[in-house]
């Protein structure tokens, strides 16, 4: 009974939190980037592990309590994380077949299942209690396009018609800037930057089949301090090679090159310089002009005029959210509770902070949401949420409409950083703040399109 109690409690939080990010019937095979930041992979990993838990919390049902359970839990679940998946896997295939990748096939077919298991489970239902709830889930719930079932529509499956010659893409892991075969005339490079964060030792190529046969391969490196799961194989649709590295053992030539009878795939890594060695605890530190800070992590947080910010576990679309409280005070100017961040970052220059914060609406239509920032000391700017034009619950109000879909607003702001360590303070102002994550980009840096975000960053502790 108590294992019972904790799958029905990992199901509920489970769901109910992926549902938050996006609702199932919002969902679109494009919401969630399938390359970058693996975000669609972990996604649907999340779904599968749910999923699981949920067929086997199933069978411990009694028969009793089989319908109600039904109702309550499996039907709203299951139904919830099929949507999921069957999206997830959408974006999969859309990307995979826009490369040429024969696995699209698989997620395509994959697809049409999550289809067959939607239609069942609707069948299912019907059929409850002697048809109890029958047309209870005849309405349309995926794929919608506007703010009903109008016009909605399942996913399209994409499949791809293999080369006749040999074929293998490539792409770093997470990463997916760039795809390459391995061709002369084209000459791209894959650069695995994964290794510039200060904690990692190791990446991921990801190696995908484009051809109608299987292809041979095999890595050919000669530095002593680059290591590999696998020297060669034989790739059928997809694989990953793991790439290690010991930074004491390496030579000059920092390459390795991934040879099949097709091409030859080049790739470089490189090798950040050693961080200054005094570096302040809860200083976060930049990777490849990005510096990526979950809101519960900052460095210090000052009370103010009777006011504090306090966590809220779990709140958000990543890991928590830190709102001030007393949640319906104005504070005034340098005068609001503070949270203090650290980063530290390799050049100076004008750098862009965007703050991902929850979806508040103003107290009443004519009012702000404002929160301040500074940094490194310099005069606190009060920065507003909330466009001067924006009407809640307007449906001609793009912003409105964007935020309720998407779950969270995000705010730009532009300042200069100094090279080396620069804090950042946020301070409380208008009710209705809460910060959920802080990212700082290079004011030149395109930041990679995802829907939840970079990931956190390496951080001194």
């Amino acid at each position: 009974e108590h294992q019972a109690k904790q799958k029905l409690e990992t199901i509920m939080k489970g769901y109910t939190r992926l549902s938050h990010n996006r609702k199932a019937e919002a969902m679109a095979p494009e919401t969630y980037h399938p390359v970058h930041y693996c975000e669609a992979e972990r996604m649907l990993k999340q779904v599968k592990e749910l999923e699981r838990c949920l067929a086997a919390l199933e069978v411990q049902i009694p028969n009793e309590l089989f319908p109600a359970f039904f109702e309550l839990v499996y039907y709203p679940a299951k139904g919830s994380l099929n949507v999921q998946k069957l999206n997830l896997l959408a974006g999969m295939n859309h990307y995979y077949a826009k490369q040429g990748a024969v696995i699209a096939n698989d997620y395509a077919n994959e697809l049409k299942k999550c289809i067959e298991a939607d239609n069942r489970l609707t069948k299912q239902l019907n059929a409850l209690l002697g048809g109890k709830w029958n047309g209870m889930g005849a309405s349309e719930h995926i794929g919608f396009r506007n703010w009903n079932e109008e016009e909605c529509q399942y996913p399209v499956r994409m499949y791809v018609e293999p080369a006749n010659k040999a074929r293998i893409l490539s792409y770093v892991k997470g990463d997916g800037e760039v795809v390459t075969a391995g061709g002369d005339w084209t000459g791209k490079k894959l650069v695995l930057k994964q290794f510039l964060r200060p904690d990692t030792d190791n990446g991921t190529v990801v190696i995908l089949n484009g051809g109608r046969e299987p292809v041979e391969y095999e890595i050919q490196c000669d530095n002593p301090g680059i290591f590999f799961d696998k020297k060669s194989g034989r790739l059928e649709t997809r694989d990953e090679i793991t790439v290690s590295i010991d930074k004491n053992s390496m030579g000059e030539n920092k390459t390795f090159v991934i040879h099949y009878r097709g091409g030859n795939i080049h790739c470089e890594i490189p090798v950040r310089q050693q961080l200054p060695e005094k570096l302040k605890e809860m200083t976060f530190v930049e990777t490849d002009g990005i510096i990526a800070i979950e809101a519960e992590h900052y460095a210090e947080a000052e009370s103010g005029d009777g006011g504090k910010f306090e966590k809220i576990p779990e709140y958000g679309k990543t890991l928590s959210g830190m709102k001030a409280y007393p949640c319906d005070r104005t504070f005034a100017e340098n005068e609001g509770p503070k949270l203090i961040y650290r980063i530290y970052v390799e050049e100076e220059g004008n750098y862009r902070i965007l703050l991902y914060t929850a979806p508040a609406n103003p107290l009443n239509q004519w009012d702000r949401v404002e929160f301040g920032l500074s940094v490194n000391g310099r005069e606190t700017r009060q920065i507003p949420l909330i466009p001067e034009h924006y009407i809640s619950g307007e449906p001609s109000c793009q912003e409105w409409c964007e935020m309720v879909l998407n779950q969270i607003r995000i705010v730009e702001c532009k300042d200069y950083l100094r090279q080396g360590e620069n804090e950042i303070q946020i301070q409380a102002v208008k009710p209705g703040f809460l910060l959920e994550k802080l990212v700082i980009v290079k004011a030149e840096k395109k930041l990679p399109e995802s829907y939840l975000g970079p990931e956190e960053s390496y951080y001194i502790y």
